[in-house]
């Protein structure tokens, strides 16, 4: 991640080969391609959620993307809080990001500033319909 919580391509090659994959320089490009869908050179929130939800439920129903929410809600309390996207990251991609990292993804995936993400906000997240983060970008 940089300092403004999105991931870099150097990210995604480290999060590939702590999984055990050896990504050619030609997989990296193909999957940036794939996740950036702002062409911004960067992963952002919405861009990391959208990839992840339509690998795990490319038919995008509402039930399908609430169980995707379950994955992050890792107390079940209907909120993804701080902790617990620290937690899921930590789990699932076993990379730490620093806090104020965590914290930037947090704000850009709500519209409300609260310190947390509604199961809302990340509907509109997994299918790219922030229309302010996505300009120009049809759902």
């Amino acid at each position: 991640m940089n300092y403004l919580g999105m991931l870099t391509i150097q990210t995604l090659v480290s999060v590939l080969k702590t999984v055990g994959q050896i990504p050619t320089e030609s997989d990296m490009i193909d999957l940036m391609r794939e996740m950036d869908i702002d062409n911004s050179g960067t992963i952002d929130f919405y861009e990391f959620v959208h990839t992840i939800s339509h690998n795990m439920y490319p038919s995008e129903t509402n039930q399908e993307i609430r169980q995707a929410f379950h994955l992050f809600d890792q107390n079940q309390d209907g909120i993804i809080t701080f902790d617990d996207l620290k937690l899921t990251i930590e789990k699932y991609l076993k990379i730490s990001i620093n806090d104020f990292e965590l914290r930037q993804m947090i704000e850009l995936a709500n519209d409300n500033g609260q310190e947390h993400v509604s199961f809302d906000d990340f509907l509109h997240a997994a299918v790219c319909r922030k229309d302010k983060k996505r300009s120009g970008i049809s759902t």
